[in-house]
């Protein structure tokens, strides 16, 4: 088992992307590097489940880490050049709507990172089958943009709003998911996971150095003179408890 995302790694699979997700690989490797800490302390490997998964660089991560991997997305013909070198696992399924294709208590560890700001329709029942699809114990990580974070408290200062719908929409046609159509704060969070079940056993905001060069300098900036919770994403780790209801 690794004890981390290796440069090697991160080498050979840009290697496998087009040059706008290599792009995309690079300005996410924070965050990447911190959830991969985040999971190792949930389980060193065991059965893993990763949820909305494109364009599959956790998952080949994890992979080689040793975890049995299988993955969930919308559109897992989207980088075929990642599946087919990774030789990864990616089941199609709109998460949303569709019964996951697995049976009950199947995993050990559920991921949502990133995605729940994604989901229009239902995400509550995403949630249900999460907690159908985890193991008695079993772990789901979830991360996702905070609502009171400090650079959504800016944009919507400066008379821009939260999220642009109208982009989120767009990204349908572009990418082949939905944008970020909601922002959630903790509260939020926390009331979706009660409501679903699960039991919240960490509940954190985190800084989200990702982007541009110029703009982590910006954000490391802020970051130095706000309280903690004004931090741009939330990280929750929540557990089925051991009773089969």
């Amino acid at each position: 088992m690794s004890g981390g995302i290796s440069t090697t790694w991160i080498d050979e699979i840009q290697g496998h992307l087009e040059p706008d997700l290599a792009r995309y690989l690079e300005a996410a490797l924070p965050r990447y590097h911190d959830d991969f800490k985040i999971i190792q302390d949930l389980g060193q490997g065991g059965d893993l489940l990763e949820i909305g998964c494109y364009p599959y660089c956790m998952s080949a991560f994890l992979q080689r880490a040793g975890y049995r991997l299988i993955g969930l997305d919308k559109k897992p013909d989207r980088g075929s050049r990642v599946l087919a070198a990774e030789k990864l696992d990616i089941r199609s399924c709109d998460v949303e709507t569709e019964r996951f294709p697995f049976a009950d208590a199947s995993f050990d560890i559920i991921l949502l990172n990133e995605v729940f700001e994604h989901l229009r329709i239902d995400p509550l029942f995403t949630l249900y089958e999460i907690k159908r699809c985890l193991r008695p114990g079993g772990r789901l990580m979830l991360t996702t943009p905070n609502l009171y974070g400090i650079m959504m408290v800016l944009r919507f200062l400066s008379g821009k709003g939260i999220e642009d719908p109208v982009a989120a929409f767009q990204m349908l046609k572009t990418t082949g998911h939905m944008g970020h159509l909601r922002t959630y704060s903790k509260m939020d969070m926390r009331s979706f996971l009660r409501t679903s079940g699960l039991e919240v056993v960490l509940l954190n905001t985190r800084p989200l150095l990702t982007g541009s060069k110029r703009k982590v300098a910006v954000k490391k900036l802020i970051y130095n003179f706000i309280p903690s919770g004004l931090s741009d994403n939330i990280v929750v780790v929540a557990k089925r408890t051991q009773t089969a209801a």
